[in-house]
């Protein structure tokens, strides 16, 4: 039977030392070939571990860069739509102030002519109203257009409001 024999702290390969008269040879040698095969098979996983997680790593970086690209499309296209919106505000207030925009127009000729507002709201009655604003308009401040259309699809009302602190 062996007896195990506390092990020192090698750094680097370990040394076997012993004398091969004594007894204790024997004893001594066999530990110090189970902690060499321990400390060889813990370093494979060590590897093994680094090379998994690089490789995840790597995936990661990848799926993320992906990731930021698609954002930074969906970041042109939303900006194309506000630049829309602000030409279309822009559109909407200059027929207005020239008289191109009145009362007794019909919504189709509107939209066609200057575009579809930024949102429709509608009430039980059939009236509706359409609100234009400039994309640096928020919903609370800011100058906006309100064009209200009775059931029948025409201009009945013009509102601006200019509501900035």
């Amino acid at each position: 039977m062996y007896t195990h024999l506390p092990l020192p702290r090698l750094i680097g390969t370990p040394k076997i030392l012993f004398e091969p008269e004594s007894n204790k040879s024997r004893q001594t040698v066999i530990p110090m070939v189970k902690w060499v095969k321990m400390k060889m098979v813990s370093n494979a996983k060590i590897i093994v571990i680094v090379f998994l997680f690089s490789l995840f790593a790597y995936q990661a970086y990848a799926g993320g860069l992906g990731a930021l690209i698609e954002v930074g499309k969906g970041q042109d296209l939303m900006n194309k739509a506000l630049d829309k919106e602000t030409e279309t505000y822009e559109a909407v207030k200059k027929a207005i102030g020239t008289g191109n925009i009145k009362e007794g127009q019909l919504q189709d000729f509107i939209q066609k002519q200057y575009g579809g507002p930024v949102i429709v709201t509608s009430e039980k009655s059939g009236m509706e109203t359409w609100v234009y604003k400039p994309d640096y308009a928020t919903w609370f401040d800011g100058i906006k257009i309100y064009l209200v259309f009775d059931g029948s699809r025409e201009l009945k009302e013009i509102r601006s409001l200019d509501k900035t602190n």
